[in-house]
């Protein structure tokens, strides 16, 4: 096995050092034995990185989302709160104030609140809240939020799905296995 000082005294002899070391313009990587095999393309693959990193916060925010409103349905309390603060912008945010089962007063934080809930402070709002999270809240009539999860967790879905098929693209079109005959894509 010659080492790395022999390998490059023989390019030097055959005159492939020369032509590499000649070429006007090296894109990318220095031309080795990864490079030339894979034809390596970092743009695409940190789009692969993006999207896979993308594509799974949205899937993530989306299931903590529905997994918030099933524990909210399984073991909620509805009880009437009042109204505090409002705050608008893409996502509308009241801070709510309401009484526990137990006597606690607590102060949480309802995103997403039903169109049809009047979004005043100090104006009355029927909450559901988790007894062993009083913390977590929703408004009994949520009809914005189960939108907003639908839409996390599709899009993340079909993010990541997306950015699978096109690294398998990718993988299959620099190993020469595209379309399982041998050949690169078209």
């Amino acid at each position: 096995m010659a080492g790395r000082r022999e390998r490059r005294r023989r390019r030097w002899a055959s005159g492939r050092q020369r032509e590499i070391l000649s070429r006007p313009v090296l894109r990318g990587p220095k031309p080795g034995r990864w490079t030339r095999y894979a034809q390596f393309d970092r743009p695409n693959w940190i789009a692969v990185v993006v999207g896979l990193a993308v594509g799974g916060a949205l899937l993530a925010i989306g299931i903590d989302e529905w997994h918030d409103h099933y524990l909210l349905e399984a073991r909620g309390v509805v009880t009437t709160g009042r109204i505090v603060e409002v705050q608008g912008g893409k996502r509308t945010s009241l801070t709510v104030q309401f009484t526990t089962a137990a006597g606690d007063e607590v102060t949480a934080e309802v995103i997403d609140p039903s169109a049809s809930t009047k979004q005043e402070e100090g104006a009355p709002i029927t909450l559901r809240y988790d007894p062993q999270a009083p913390d977590r809240v929703a408004d009994v009539k949520d009809d914005v939020a189960v939108g907003s999860r639908w839409l996390l967790v599709a899009a993340g879905g079909a993010l990541l799905a997306g950015t699978g098929w096109a690294a398998w693209r990718l993988v299959s079109a620099r190993t020469g296995r595209a379309r399982g005959r041998g050949r690169a894509p078209r």
